[in-house]
C-alpha cells in the first residue's frame, strides 16, 4: 500500500454534498475500521499547475466533516491523502482527509 500526502494548502471545491459511504456487502454505512465513525463522500475539485481541475472523491470521517460542506463550497482539506494498492490483480486507489472545513474568504 502505498499513501502519498497531498497539497493541503490548495483550495478545493465541492460539486456535490456529502454522502453517506455504503458498505457493498451489507447495505450499511460504512464506518472507519479503527475508530468505527461513519465516513462519507464528497465530490470535490482541486486546481492543478497545468490547468487540469483534478476532480475527485474524498472520503472523510463523520466527525471530520463541517456543516456548511454543501455544492459550491469551497474548502479545506486537512490530512489530504491519496491511498493506492493492488487487490486480486487489480489496483485501486482513493482519496481520504481528516477532516474538510469550509475556507473563509
Amino acid at each position: 500500500m502505498l499513501i502519498v500526502p497531498m497539497d493541503s494548502a490548495r483550495p478545493l471545491l465541492a460539486v456535490g454534498p456529502a454522502a453517506p459511504q455504503v458498505d457493498r456487502e451489507t447495505g450499511a454505512h460504512a464506518l472507519d475500521r479503527n475508530t468505527k465513525v461513519p465516513l462519507y463522500d464528497v465530490p470535490l475539485v482541486m486546481p492543478t499547475d497545468d490547468g487540469q481541475p483534478l476532480t475527485m472523491r474524498v472520503t472523510v470521517p463523520e466527525t471530520g466533516l463541517a456543516d456548511g460542506v454543501v455544492m459550491g463550497s469551497l474548502v479545506k482539506a486537512t490530512g489530504l491523502t491519496l491511498v493506492t494498492d493492488v487487490k486480486n490483480g487489480k489496483a485501486w486507489y482513493m482519496y481520504r482527509a481528516a477532516a474538510l472545513t469550509v475556507a473563509k474568504g
